[in-house]
């Protein structure tokens, strides 16, 4: 281990001993009192309030950010994550509008996707606006979207490298792309998406490219069968890896299951049981109150190989691991009580933060949870929170949603929703808030997706499974490919 590397985890063992030295016992405030309160709303009135969120952050963007990717609460306008818009809160909010029974907001959303025309953009990003394109032609019908993913789905074509594994950016005009340095998560972005558009369009081309960069990985020299480092340069993975399960990672786990969900092809259900076997075993960490469980990053080749805190994008574990349970033979074994604990621990990230909201980074010292200040209203402990009520239907996760319902109340400005850094109000509102967060504490509070006809994308989009909805005529799906010759 060089200076470097050692001054490293000296300035971070003192970063967190300071953090927990100076956090005081839990103590609700005046507003958070209120917060807390038990309430005595039905269901239907709580689904209610998510739909006014939502119809608030549609209406704010329609305004003051039409046409731009992101609206920016406090300046009351828009921003574009590149150098064009790619229509990311549009694409995004329709399928959240439609299921909410929002027809005018949905409307004037797919007046402006019928002008998308993206141009150049990171692989992260379009990923999405793919799955937002698909999730809601699968709800709606409307061949307008299907087309534009398949014009979409054709441009990423040019996008895999010859290696197999995809660029991290692309011009969609030129069909240039760059960037060989890519993470876990970029390799796996369009496996579940390219997939079923293979099935709605009897075009195998799409499902080949994006799933060759699955067997790729796989063949792939490594340390853990199932556990991938999270950066990969050109044909190898990191010389000293880092192993995570959040942002750089945790789709590529995800989509592993995902796929055998809406396919029924045993190799996926193959490698996911090998990852979530090695997720368990190396990546987590047990607390010794028998309740905390998280998964924080994983560095081998340092001495601190574990981090003593975790992301909150690892958090979409907890419904990962519940959603795996169900595929055992007892599907309430370790699996799903992993995946409890795991959605506790963030909730309460939550419940302990001082700033009412999650952090982005949460330290853990068994039961005491601090969050770091900062909140880019992500989704996935509403969405671990979702699966766990659609399984179990034990109202404590009703509970623990509306709650946060309540929580992210407290970020309403005047125009949208607002971030937060380090304690204060940031100007940003992620398309992500839209198109996933509220639409997770929706479906908490409304059946209207059915887990067994339905998979989401990595992105919150809902997806048929084969033999339902867009997929149920057998005649349409196209064979699996089983190898992938040079």
């Amino acid at each position: 281990m060089n200076k470097w590397q050692q001054l490293l985890i000296i300035i971070g063992l003192g970063t967190v001993l300071y953090l927990f030295v100076a956090m005081e016992p839990f103590k609700p405030t005046i507003k958070q009192k209120h917060i807390l309160e038990h309430d005595t709303l039905t269901v239907d009135e709580k689904r209610n309030r998510v739909v006014a969120m939502a119809k608030h952050t549609w209406n704010s963007y329609y305004q003051f950010a039409s046409g731009f990717d992101e609206l920016l609460p406090l300046s009351k306008t828009g921003v574009n994550i590149g150098s064009k818009s790619i229509h990311l809160t549009p694409v995004g909010a329709l399928d959240t509008l439609y299921l909410m029974g929002l027809q005018t907001e949905y409307n004037q959303a797919l007046e402006l996707v019928k002008s998308l025309d993206p141009h150049e953009a990171q692989l992260m990003d379009i990923s999405q606006v793919l799955g937002g394109l698909l999730g809601a032609y699968e709800l709606s019908g409307n061949q307008i979207l299907l087309e534009k993913a398949k014009k979409l789905g054709t441009q990423l074509l040019n996008c895999f490298q010859p290696n197999g594994l995809p660029f991290a950016k692309i011009n969609l005009k030129s069909g240039e792309a760059f960037w060989t340095n890519i993470t876990l998560g970029i390799a796996g972005s369009l496996g579940l998406e390219m997939q079923y558009l293979s099935d709605l369009t009897q075009e195998s081309k799409f499902q080949y490219k994006a799933l060759k960069a699955y067997q790729v990985l796989h063949e792939m020299k490594k340390e853990y069968s199932g556990l991938f480092p999270d950066k990969i340069f050109g044909n190898q993975f990191e010389e000293h890896p880092t192993y995570s399960a959040a942002k750089n990672a945790g789709s590529f786990y995800e989509y592993q299951l995902k796929l055998y969900i809406a396919t029924k092809d045993e190799r996926y259900a193959t490698w996911h049981a090998d990852s979530a076997h090695h997720l368990l075993r190396v990546l987590a960490v047990y607390e010794d109150n028998g309740k905390s469980v998280y998964l924080p990053k994983f560095h081998p080749f340092l001495k601190l190989a574990r981090d003593m805190h975790f992301d909150l994008e690892s958090c979409q574990t907890g419904g990962l691991f519940a959603l795996g349970s169900q595929l055992d033979e007892e599907p309430w074994g370790e699996l799903f009580e992993v995946g409890e604990k795991i959605a506790w621990t963030c909730y309460q990230c939550f419940a302990q933060s001082s700033t009412l909201v999650g952090g982005n980074v949460c330290y853990v010292d068994n039961d005491k949870i601090l969050a770091d200040g900062s909140y880019d209203l992500q989704p996935q402990v509403a969405e671990s929170l979702f699966y766990l009520w659609r399984f179990t239907k034990d109202e404590k996760y009703r509970d623990m949603a509306f709650d946060i319902v309540k929580r992210l109340e407290s970020l309403k400005s005047q125009v949208g929703f607002h971030a937060l850094h380090n304690y204060q109000p940031m100007d940003r509102m992620p398309a992500h808030f839209i198109s996933e967060t509220l639409k997770y504490l929706f479906l908490t509070f409304d059946d209207s997706i059915d887990l067994d006809q339905f998979v989401f994308t990595a992105n919150g989009h809902p997806l048929s499974i084969r033999g339902s909805g867009k997929r149920s005529d057998a005649h349409s799906w196209m064979p699996i490919p089983q190898s992938f010759p040079v």
